[in-house]
């Protein structure tokens, strides 16, 4: 399961979800996901450039300015993502019911 390979990590996915709409910078990310580290969300946002998924963009007039994206191939996985944040609130939603019926019997 290449694909599964490629998209290991905590935070790669997130990541993926939270630049579906629009390009972000690494400290947007750090107040997206407080408990994440710089570092990790780096390294994972450096892997998912290497891969293809992700586009780095430096401004030209400010060389500390960087912002990322979703390449083609990176866009092509938000229905995957999507598909998976509707079976996780689903579960969730089916766990709770779970919950209910077990303390009211």
């Amino acid at each position: 399961m290449a694909s599964l390979t490629l998209l290991r990590g905590r935070w790669k996915l997130p990541l993926i979800w939270n630049m579906r709409e629009e390009r972000k910078t690494l400290a947007t990310f750090r107040r997206a996901f407080p408990i994440a580290s710089e570092k990790m969300l780096a390294q994972h946002l450096g892997e998912l450039v290497l891969d293809g998924f992700v586009e780095r963009r430096k401004n030209p007039r400010d060389r500390l300015d960087v912002s990322y994206g979703l390449t083609a191939f990176g866009r092509s996985l938000v229905p995957v993502v999507e598909t998976l944040e509707t079976w996780g609130k689903a579960q969730d939603a089916i766990a709770r019911a779970t919950t209910r019926l077990r303390t009211a019997g």
